[in-house]
């Protein structure tokens, strides 16, 4: 089930984490491939790596921005467990070809959900295989501020953008309990 919600976080909070994340002082790093086979490189030839800041991993705080900038933004999920946590940069210069990720699922758990928090509206998109007829592709365009969310064991992929030099998106993985 894909789940889709806008507005989702605080207006003023969700300025914040923007100015962050599009600040020329901010951190990011280099992946050669978006999604990478067993020899580390890129799985296509559309595939031409992005830049990438991880807030959180599997129960380790790895960033200074995590409690300030992420918590606020999942505080109203109840019973919330992070698995990981990390900010995407697709960058293309405007008029390039569309960059294309390969087909991939985050986590191997059928219990775990994704989410995808797009800081900024481009023609960007996210494509979720749903493998249901008539339309076993649910594709997302990328609107700021929106949290497209769905079970991780879902093959999915990013189309990046061509009106804009940066796409960039918050990547989370997560498990809520039933407490």
């Amino acid at each position: 089930m894909i789940s889709l919600k806008e507005n989702w976080v605080e207006e003023k909070h969700f300025k914040r984490l923007q100015e962050l994340l599009f600040s020329s002082n901010f951190n990011w790093y280099y992946a050669d491939a978006m999604v990478t086979n067993p020899n580390k490189s890129a799985t296509t030839k559309e595939d031409s790596g992005f830049w990438y800041h991880n807030f959180y991993f599997r129960g380790d705080v790895l960033s200074p921005f995590y409690k300030d900038y992420i918590l606020p933004s999942v505080k109203h999920i109840p019973n919330i467990e992070l698995y990981n946590v990390r900010a995407n940069c697709m960058y293309n210069p405007i008029g390039s070809k569309k960059v294309i990720s390969d087909w991939h699922v985050d986590l191997l758990d059928e219990n775990s959900t994704t989410g995808i928090l797009y800081m900024n509206t481009c023609n960007g998109l996210t494509e979720v295989d749903v493998d249901t007829r008539p339309n076993p592709i649910h594709s997302q365009e990328s609107k700021e501020n929106t949290f497209l969310s769905f079970n991780s064991m879902l093959k999915h992929r990013a189309i990046g953008q061509t009106d804009c030099l940066r796409r960039i998106v918050i990547n989370y993985n997560f498990y809520v309990s039933d407490i």
